[in-house]
Protein backbone atom coordinates (compact mmCIF):
# COMPACT_ATOMS: atom_id res chain seq x y z
CA UNK A 1 0.00 0.00 0.00
CA UNK A 2 1.58 3.09 -1.12
CA UNK A 3 0.51 6.79 1.05
CA UNK A 4 -1.20 9.11 -0.16
CA UNK A 5 0.31 12.74 -1.64
CA UNK A 6 0.06 14.79 0.95
CA UNK A 7 2.55 17.61 2.77
CA UNK A 8 4.00 16.52 5.67
CA UNK A 9 3.51 19.19 8.12
CA UNK A 10 6.81 18.77 10.75
CA UNK A 11 9.26 18.34 7.98
CA UNK A 12 9.64 22.14 7.57
CA UNK A 13 9.48 22.62 11.27
CA UNK A 14 12.63 20.58 10.86
CA UNK A 15 14.22 22.38 8.37
CA UNK A 16 13.71 24.70 10.59
CA UNK A 17 15.27 23.87 13.37
CA UNK A 18 18.78 22.74 10.88
CA UNK A 19 18.88 26.18 9.78
CA UNK A 20 18.77 27.49 12.98
CA UNK A 21 21.44 25.25 14.22
CA UNK A 22 23.96 26.12 11.35
CA UNK A 23 23.28 29.84 11.82
CA UNK A 24 24.81 29.67 15.37
CA UNK A 25 27.15 26.95 14.69
CA UNK A 26 28.51 29.71 11.86
CA UNK A 27 27.72 32.26 15.00
CA UNK A 28 30.47 30.10 16.73
CA UNK A 29 33.00 29.86 13.58
CA UNK A 30 32.98 33.79 13.21
CA UNK A 31 33.88 34.23 17.32
CA UNK A 32 36.43 31.74 17.16
CA UNK A 33 37.83 33.97 13.49
CA UNK A 34 37.32 37.40 14.64
CA UNK A 35 37.63 36.86 18.86
CA UNK A 36 39.76 34.26 19.42
CA UNK A 37 41.40 35.48 22.26
CA UNK A 38 38.29 36.92 23.64
CA UNK A 39 36.19 35.14 26.54
CA UNK A 40 33.03 35.16 23.67
CA UNK A 41 34.96 31.80 22.65
CA UNK A 42 33.69 30.00 25.71
CA UNK A 43 30.26 31.58 25.45
CA UNK A 44 30.18 29.90 21.76
CA UNK A 45 31.15 26.86 22.43
CA UNK A 46 27.35 25.88 23.79
CA UNK A 47 26.82 26.46 19.71
CA UNK A 48 29.53 23.89 18.92
CA UNK A 49 27.15 21.37 17.42
CA UNK A 50 25.47 23.15 15.45
CA UNK A 51 26.85 20.83 12.66
CA UNK A 52 24.25 18.84 13.32
CA UNK A 53 22.17 20.58 11.03
CA UNK A 54 24.04 19.91 8.07
CA UNK A 55 23.68 16.17 8.80
CA UNK A 56 20.14 17.12 9.45
CA UNK A 57 19.61 18.67 5.94
CA UNK A 58 20.98 15.79 4.29
CA UNK A 59 18.87 13.27 5.94
CA UNK A 60 16.02 15.40 4.80
CA UNK A 61 17.22 16.05 1.38
CA UNK A 62 17.43 12.32 1.11
CA UNK A 63 13.84 11.68 2.34
CA UNK A 64 12.27 14.71 0.41
CA UNK A 65 13.71 13.82 -3.25
CA UNK A 66 12.96 10.67 -3.16
CA UNK A 67 9.24 10.45 -1.84
CA UNK A 68 9.03 12.96 -4.57
CA UNK A 69 10.55 10.89 -6.75
CA UNK A 70 7.93 8.09 -6.54
CA UNK A 71 4.91 10.16 -6.01
CA UNK A 72 5.52 11.56 -9.07
CA UNK A 73 3.39 11.11 -11.62
CA UNK A 74 5.87 11.18 -14.66
CA UNK A 75 8.84 9.15 -13.84
CA UNK A 76 11.24 10.32 -15.91
CA UNK A 77 15.05 11.02 -15.33
CA UNK A 78 14.57 14.38 -17.28
CA UNK A 79 11.66 15.94 -15.62
CA UNK A 80 13.53 14.54 -12.30
CA UNK A 81 16.24 17.18 -13.19
CA UNK A 82 14.64 19.97 -14.79
CA UNK A 83 12.68 19.79 -11.14
CA UNK A 84 15.83 19.65 -9.03
CA UNK A 85 17.67 22.13 -11.51
CA UNK A 86 14.66 24.99 -11.16
CA UNK A 87 14.42 24.67 -7.48
CA UNK A 88 18.17 25.18 -6.87
CA UNK A 89 20.08 26.46 -9.62
CA UNK A 90 18.29 29.89 -9.87
CA UNK A 91 18.54 31.01 -6.14
CA UNK A 92 22.01 29.63 -6.17
CA UNK A 93 23.35 31.58 -9.32
CA UNK A 94 21.29 35.06 -8.04
CA UNK A 95 23.35 34.61 -4.77
CA UNK A 96 26.75 33.87 -6.22
CA UNK A 97 26.39 36.85 -8.69
CA UNK A 98 25.75 39.27 -5.51
CA UNK A 99 29.13 37.88 -3.40
CA UNK A 100 31.07 37.70 -6.84
CA UNK A 101 29.95 41.88 -7.32
CA UNK A 102 30.17 42.36 -3.41
CA UNK A 103 34.13 40.77 -3.78
CA UNK A 104 34.47 43.19 -6.61
CA UNK A 105 33.35 46.15 -5.22
CA UNK A 106 35.10 45.79 -1.88
CA UNK A 107 38.31 43.77 -3.31
CA UNK A 108 38.79 44.57 -6.22
CA UNK A 109 38.46 42.48 -9.31
CA UNK A 110 41.66 41.30 -9.21
CA UNK A 111 40.56 39.48 -5.98
CA UNK A 112 37.95 37.06 -8.37
CA UNK A 113 39.57 34.36 -9.81
CA UNK A 114 38.34 33.23 -13.23
CA UNK A 115 38.44 29.74 -12.59
CA UNK A 116 37.49 29.66 -9.33
CA UNK A 117 33.86 31.64 -10.61
CA UNK A 118 33.78 29.34 -13.23
CA UNK A 119 33.85 26.04 -11.02
CA UNK A 120 31.42 27.82 -8.83
CA UNK A 121 28.90 28.33 -11.39
CA UNK A 122 29.24 25.05 -12.99
CA UNK A 123 28.94 23.80 -9.43
CA UNK A 124 32.32 21.77 -8.91
CA UNK A 125 33.98 23.95 -6.98
CA UNK A 126 34.60 21.51 -3.97
CA UNK A 127 36.63 19.29 -6.02
CA UNK A 128 39.11 22.51 -5.51
CA UNK A 129 40.28 22.60 -2.15
CA UNK A 130 41.26 26.61 -2.71
CA UNK A 131 38.20 27.38 -4.14
CA UNK A 132 35.75 25.50 -1.40
CA UNK A 133 35.22 28.70 0.72
CA UNK A 134 36.11 31.65 -1.63
CA UNK A 135 33.29 33.62 -2.04
CA UNK A 136 30.87 32.12 0.48
CA UNK A 137 31.59 28.97 3.26
CA UNK A 138 28.21 27.62 3.21
CA UNK A 139 28.72 27.00 -0.56
CA UNK A 140 30.05 23.68 -0.57
CA UNK A 141 27.23 21.67 0.81
CA UNK A 142 25.42 23.62 -2.18
CA UNK A 143 27.94 21.64 -4.60
CA UNK A 144 28.08 18.86 -2.69
CA UNK A 145 24.19 18.41 -2.86
CA UNK A 146 23.76 19.00 -6.71
CA UNK A 147 26.00 16.03 -7.08
CA UNK A 148 24.25 14.22 -4.80
CA UNK A 149 21.02 14.64 -7.07
CA UNK A 150 23.16 13.31 -10.24
CA UNK A 151 24.34 10.35 -7.90
CA UNK A 152 20.42 9.54 -6.90
CA UNK A 153 19.60 7.59 -10.18
CA UNK A 154 22.03 5.02 -9.47
CA UNK A 155 20.88 4.65 -5.83
CA UNK A 156 17.06 4.07 -7.46
CA UNK A 157 18.30 1.67 -9.83
CA UNK A 158 20.41 -0.23 -7.35
CA UNK A 159 17.71 -0.42 -5.02
CA UNK A 160 14.73 -1.38 -7.83
CA UNK A 161 17.20 -4.28 -8.90
CA UNK A 162 19.04 -5.47 -5.86
CA UNK A 163 16.66 -3.70 -3.27
CA UNK A 164 17.01 -1.10 -0.35
CA UNK A 165 19.84 -3.00 1.64
CA UNK A 166 22.28 -3.79 -1.41
CA UNK A 167 21.72 0.47 -1.84
CA UNK A 168 22.64 0.98 2.00
CA UNK A 169 25.59 -1.47 1.30
CA UNK A 170 26.85 0.19 -1.27
CA UNK A 171 26.79 3.86 -0.21
CA UNK A 172 27.43 2.77 3.40
CA UNK A 173 30.58 0.93 2.11
CA UNK A 174 32.08 3.95 -0.02
CA UNK A 175 31.02 6.40 2.90
CA UNK A 176 32.85 4.29 5.66
CA UNK A 177 35.91 3.77 3.46
CA UNK A 178 36.45 7.33 2.61
CA UNK A 179 35.92 8.45 6.35
CA UNK A 180 38.19 5.67 8.07
CA UNK A 181 40.84 6.65 4.91
CA UNK A 182 40.38 10.65 6.24
CA UNK A 183 40.49 9.41 10.10
CA UNK A 184 43.73 7.80 9.64
CA UNK A 185 45.37 10.29 7.45
CA UNK A 186 45.10 13.06 10.40
CA UNK A 187 45.01 10.56 13.59
CA UNK A 188 48.83 9.29 11.79
CA UNK A 189 49.72 13.18 11.66
CA UNK A 190 48.90 13.34 7.73
CA UNK A 191 46.63 15.77 5.80
CA UNK A 192 47.17 14.68 2.53
CA UNK A 193 44.41 14.90 0.81
CA UNK A 194 41.49 14.69 3.66
CA UNK A 195 39.70 18.19 2.40
CA UNK A 196 39.71 17.19 -1.41
CA UNK A 197 38.17 13.78 -0.17
CA UNK A 198 36.06 15.08 2.67
CA UNK A 199 34.18 17.63 0.19
CA UNK A 200 33.30 14.81 -2.56
CA UNK A 201 29.72 13.79 -2.65
CA UNK A 202 30.26 10.16 -1.47
CA UNK A 203 31.90 11.10 1.19
CA UNK A 204 27.88 11.86 2.27
CA UNK A 205 26.19 9.53 0.13
CA UNK A 206 24.93 7.17 3.09
CA UNK A 207 24.26 9.74 5.15
CA UNK A 208 21.83 11.06 2.21
CA UNK A 209 20.47 7.93 0.79
CA UNK A 210 19.28 6.61 4.39
CA UNK A 211 16.87 9.22 4.45
CA UNK A 212 15.54 8.49 0.88
CA UNK A 213 15.48 4.36 2.43
CA UNK A 214 13.27 6.27 5.10
CA UNK A 215 11.17 7.66 2.90
CA UNK A 216 10.04 4.38 0.57
CA UNK A 217 9.27 2.85 3.94
CA UNK A 218 6.88 5.40 4.76
CA UNK A 219 5.39 5.69 0.80
CA UNK A 220 4.93 2.03 0.85
CA UNK A 221 3.59 2.00 4.65
CA UNK A 222 5.90 -0.18 6.34
CA UNK A 223 7.68 0.01 9.46
CA UNK A 224 12.03 -0.72 9.00
CA UNK A 225 14.37 -2.15 11.55
CA UNK A 226 15.33 1.51 11.02
CA UNK A 227 12.12 3.00 12.18
CA UNK A 228 12.54 0.18 14.96
CA UNK A 229 16.16 2.04 16.10
CA UNK A 230 15.98 3.46 19.40
CA UNK A 231 16.95 6.89 19.58
CA UNK A 232 18.94 7.22 22.66
CA UNK A 233 21.58 4.69 21.50
CA UNK A 234 22.23 6.66 18.30
CA UNK A 235 22.81 9.57 20.38
CA UNK A 236 24.96 7.85 23.09
CA UNK A 237 27.23 6.09 20.18
CA UNK A 238 27.29 9.95 18.81
CA UNK A 239 28.85 10.68 22.33
CA UNK A 240 31.08 7.49 22.42
CA UNK A 241 32.92 8.42 19.33
CA UNK A 242 33.45 12.01 20.70
CA UNK A 243 36.86 10.82 22.53
CA UNK A 244 37.56 8.36 19.84
CA UNK A 245 39.68 10.38 16.89
CA UNK A 246 39.29 7.63 14.55
CA UNK A 247 35.48 7.23 14.95
CA UNK A 248 34.60 11.34 15.30
CA UNK A 249 34.42 11.57 11.60
CA UNK A 250 31.38 8.74 12.20
CA UNK A 251 29.46 10.77 13.80
CA UNK A 252 27.75 12.53 10.48
CA UNK A 253 26.04 9.61 9.71
CA UNK A 254 25.41 8.66 12.81
CA UNK A 255 23.33 11.61 13.23
CA UNK A 256 21.63 11.14 9.38
CA UNK A 257 20.70 7.68 10.99
CA UNK A 258 19.19 9.52 13.84
CA UNK A 259 17.07 11.65 11.28
CA UNK A 260 15.95 8.90 9.17
CA UNK A 261 15.21 6.93 12.34
CA UNK A 262 13.29 9.36 13.80
CA UNK A 263 11.43 10.56 10.44
CA UNK A 264 10.25 7.40 8.89
CA UNK A 265 8.73 6.71 12.92
CA UNK A 266 6.89 10.22 12.61
CA UNK A 267 5.70 9.71 9.09
CA UNK A 268 4.20 6.47 9.43
CA UNK A 269 2.08 7.63 12.73
CA UNK A 270 4.22 4.72 14.90
CA UNK A 271 4.92 7.25 17.69
CA UNK A 272 4.97 10.51 18.35
CA UNK A 273 5.57 13.46 15.75
CA UNK A 274 6.70 17.06 16.29
CA UNK A 275 4.16 19.84 17.43
CA UNK A 276 4.40 22.66 14.95
CA UNK A 277 1.39 24.23 16.21
CA UNK A 278 2.42 26.94 19.01
CA UNK A 279 4.02 29.78 18.07
CA UNK A 280 7.61 28.62 17.87
CA UNK A 281 6.36 25.50 16.38
CA UNK A 282 5.20 28.17 13.42
CA UNK A 283 8.27 30.05 13.36
CA UNK A 284 10.41 27.17 12.37
CA UNK A 285 7.85 25.91 9.81
CA UNK A 286 7.89 29.31 8.08
CA UNK A 287 12.30 29.40 8.57
CA UNK A 288 12.32 25.98 7.22
CA UNK A 289 9.93 26.71 4.09
CA UNK A 290 12.11 29.46 3.10
CA UNK A 291 15.41 28.47 4.24
CA UNK A 292 17.33 27.76 1.38
CA UNK A 293 17.70 31.16 0.58
CA UNK A 294 18.37 32.30 4.26
CA UNK A 295 21.00 29.78 4.30
CA UNK A 296 22.37 31.04 0.74
CA UNK A 297 23.00 34.98 2.29
CA UNK A 298 23.32 34.31 6.07
CA UNK A 299 27.29 33.22 6.45
CA UNK A 300 29.05 36.25 4.52
CA UNK A 301 27.02 39.05 6.18
CA UNK A 302 27.21 37.58 9.17
CA UNK A 303 31.50 37.81 8.62
CA UNK A 304 31.18 40.94 7.58
CA UNK A 305 29.05 42.13 10.92
CA UNK A 306 31.56 40.37 12.99
CA UNK A 307 34.79 42.01 10.93
CA UNK A 308 32.99 45.83 11.04
CA UNK A 309 31.76 45.68 14.89
CA UNK A 310 35.52 44.24 15.94
CA UNK A 311 37.32 47.06 13.89
CA UNK A 312 34.58 49.83 15.61
CA UNK A 313 35.04 48.82 19.20
CA UNK A 314 37.37 46.65 21.29
CA UNK A 315 35.94 47.63 24.53
CA UNK A 316 33.90 44.02 25.12
CA UNK A 317 30.81 45.28 26.32
CA UNK A 318 30.16 47.54 24.03
CA UNK A 319 31.29 44.84 21.63
CA UNK A 320 29.27 42.23 22.71
CA UNK A 321 26.50 44.75 22.77
CA UNK A 322 27.16 45.05 18.91
CA UNK A 323 27.43 41.39 17.96
CA UNK A 324 24.45 40.50 19.68
CA UNK A 325 22.10 43.32 18.18
CA UNK A 326 23.97 42.43 15.21
CA UNK A 327 22.94 38.86 15.09
CA UNK A 328 19.73 39.58 15.90
CA UNK A 329 18.90 42.10 13.18
CA UNK A 330 20.99 39.88 10.57
CA UNK A 331 18.33 36.48 11.78
CA UNK A 332 15.20 38.94 11.16
CA UNK A 333 16.14 41.32 8.34
CA UNK A 334 17.53 37.63 5.99
CA UNK A 335 14.10 35.81 7.32
CA UNK A 336 12.20 38.57 5.80
CA UNK A 337 14.45 39.19 2.52
CA UNK A 338 14.73 34.81 2.46
CA UNK A 339 10.71 35.34 2.08
CA UNK A 340 10.78 37.21 -0.86
CA UNK A 341 13.28 35.45 -2.58
CA UNK A 342 11.14 32.34 -1.83
CA UNK A 343 8.44 33.77 -3.92
CA UNK A 344 10.11 35.95 -6.64
CA UNK A 345 12.51 33.51 -7.08
CA UNK A 346 12.21 29.68 -6.02
CA UNK A 347 9.57 27.42 -7.44
CA UNK A 348 7.70 25.76 -4.77
CA UNK A 349 8.32 22.04 -5.27
CA UNK A 350 7.09 20.44 -1.44
CA UNK A 351 9.70 17.94 -2.16
CA UNK A 352 12.93 19.80 -2.51
CA UNK A 353 14.58 20.75 0.23
CA UNK A 354 18.10 23.17 0.63
CA UNK A 355 21.46 21.70 1.26
CA UNK A 356 23.39 22.97 4.41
Amino acid sequence: MTRQRRHIDFLDAIRGCAALAVFLFHVRHAVLEYLPKSKFTVLSDIFRDGWMGVAVFFALSGFCIHLSHVRSTSNGWSTYFSKRFHRIVPSYVLALLAFVTMTVIFDGYRAVSIPDAVFHVLGIHNFVPSFVHSFNGSFWSIAVEMQLYVLYPLVFIVQKQFGWWAALLLTGAVEAALRFAVAFNMVSGGNFGSTFVSMLPIYFWFSWTVGAFAADNYHHGRASNLGKLPPLLTLCLCVAVLNVPIFSHFRFPLISILVASCLERWALGTTWSPNVQGSMGRHLTALGTVSYSFYLYHQPFMNFIFKTSTRLSTNPVVLILMLITGMILLYIGLFHVAKILYRVVEVRKPAAIPAA
